[in-house]
């Protein structure tokens, strides 16, 4: 703290990591980019500095004031506010200025367009990517939902086609949410390890229709639905024995367990 009493973490020492000294890394100052990204991340890293290093609520202004760049810094002294307002008006006021005002629509494009272009892992880190900007805009339990059917049916139509027959089949015998699909992704990657489609996704939007029925599937969706590495373990396995010509009862014990015995 500083003689007039305001916080000033950004020229505070580090003290080296240990078991009882390690602290949050400090954020990176904000330069004032009109980039959504940029001021989302910002954003995202002065709240979990603040949580972990449990800075009191009425300080949350002055802290993030204090990782603001030269230009940032000067806007904040001209807008109105007061470093002692709440941390919610700071940031709406902060997105109002730094968040370009059709980025959300951009994401939703970005993810409408994306296809599996290299690997299943950085495909699954881009859609969740993407998906987490969008939530960020979204107002309400509502909208959430509609934007998560919407990456749900985009992340399956950019998918090769190959685990894209694995992912429909998938959701005929499970019920899974957004997450549940990118685990699946990767636990089947896993195992086939899946290769690009030599032509690109299509540019067409998935439907209102289509978004509205897979958001009522994830709205009943069980609670205490099977575990999903032994829906996934037990696909796995009938396709195994499918593609070996073996004919594996559903009921037989090694199928969950993936222990089934060679010949």
């Amino acid at each position: 703290m500083s003689l007039d009493g305001s916080y000033d973490f950004s020229t505070s020492a580090v003290i080296p990591a240990t078991a009882s000294t390690y602290r949050y890394p400090h954020p990176d100052k904000f330069d004032g980019k009109l980039d959504g990204f940029s001021a989302l991340t910002w954003l995202t890293n002065v709240r979990r500095f603040m949580r972990v290093s449990n800075v009191a609520e009425a300080s949350h202004t002055v802290v993030a004031i204090s990782f603001l760049g030269i230009n940032p810094a000067r806007w904040f002294n001209g807008c109105g506010l007061k470093d002692t307002c709440a941390f919610d008006l700071f940031e709406d006021r902060f997105k109002l200025r730094f968040i370009p005002k059709d980025f959300a629509n951009q994401i939703r494009a970005r993810l409408n367009s994306l296809y599996m272009s290299s690997t299943v892992e950085e495909y699954v880190a881009e859609a969740r990517d993407l998906l987490t900007v969008l939530l960020e805009q979204a107002a309400d339990d509502s909208a959430r939902r509609e934007i998560e059917s919407f990456a749900y049916i985009s992340f399956i139509h950019g998918c090769p086609n190959a685990l894209n027959e694995l992912l429909r089949a998938l959701q005929v015998t499970s019920s899974l949410d957004i997450y549940g699909l990118f685990q699946a992704a990767e636990q089947y990657d896993q195992v086939y390890h899946f290769k690009p489609d030599s032509k690109s996704k299509p540019l067409s939007a998935p439907s209102l229709t289509q978004s509205s029925v897979v958001a009522a599937q994830l709205r009943r969706a069980e609670p205490m639905a099977m575990d999903l590495d032994n829906i996934i373990l037990r696909e796995l396995n009938a396709l195994r024995n499918e593609i070996r010509g073996k004919a594996v009862p559903e009921d037989d014990p090694y199928l969950v367990s993936g222990n089934a015995p060679s010949n």
